[in-house]
């Protein structure tokens, strides 16, 4: 599979994604530097703690191009920079979605905090699986198909797939607990104003 054909599925599928994000509204809602700036930073530093950039980015190369290194072991090395970067993508996604839960969860008597911890969540996890799919998996099948004969060991592994299937859990902890915790003080909320009306009335016999 060359590179064009390889670019061109790419755009295919998030031409997709920005069409099914406008739909609903703004596609500018699915941005957020600070999100964006975290997940970066966070697949960026873990490739750069195991493998250094030099590797790294020889490996990005060669993936792209299709071209694998004619050494088996440098080889073998640009696959785990892919296999890396496919679990990163997804732990930095895991762990930004666990700092807007704490967020969520340090601002539950104020409901306008609420929102912003909710969307750091929900976009960590949009982010790592859009990376994770769209970048390090197309680039890892890229220089897995350069090079077959011996790669098994190399593809990626099934544990992702249930790196998927906790996120997803996650995630439908999140709203459950978002909508426990707006379910609280809706009736706190409205206790107060029985409280309030009760008030009134006892004053106003007075």
């Amino acid at each position: 599979m060359n590179t064009k054909t390889r670019l061109t599925g790419m755009g295919i599928i998030v031409g997709m994604i920005l069409w099914a994000m406008s739909s609903g509204g703004s596609v500018g809602y699915f941005f957020d530097l600070p999100t964006s700036i975290f997940m970066g930073g966070f697949i960026i530093g873990g490739l750069w703690a195991c493998f250094g950039p030099g590797i790294a980015v020889q490996a990005i190369r060669n993936s792209i191009t299709g071209r694998a290194d004619s050494d088996p072991k440098v080889h073998a090395t640009h696959l785990d920079v892919m296999t890396r970067g496919y679990q990163f993508a997804w732990g930095g996604g895991i762990v930004g979605m666990l700092i807007g839960l704490v967020l969520m969860l340090q601002n539950m008597d104020d409901p306008s905090k609420i929102g912003p911890g909710m969307a750091v969540s929900l976009l960590c996890i949009l982010y790592g699986a859009m990376i994770e799919e769209l970048i390090f998996n197309v680039l890892h099948q890229g220089l897995f198909n350069g090079r077959n004969e011996g790669d098994e060991e190399h593809a990626t592994p099934r544990s992702m797939i249930g790196l998927g299937f906790t996120s997803v859990i996650m995630a439908l902890l999140l709203f459950f607990i978002v909508l426990t915790a707006l379910s609280e003080i809706k009736k706190e909320n409205q206790y107060q104003r029985w409280v309030d009306t009760q008030n009134i009335h006892t004053d106003g016999g007075s």
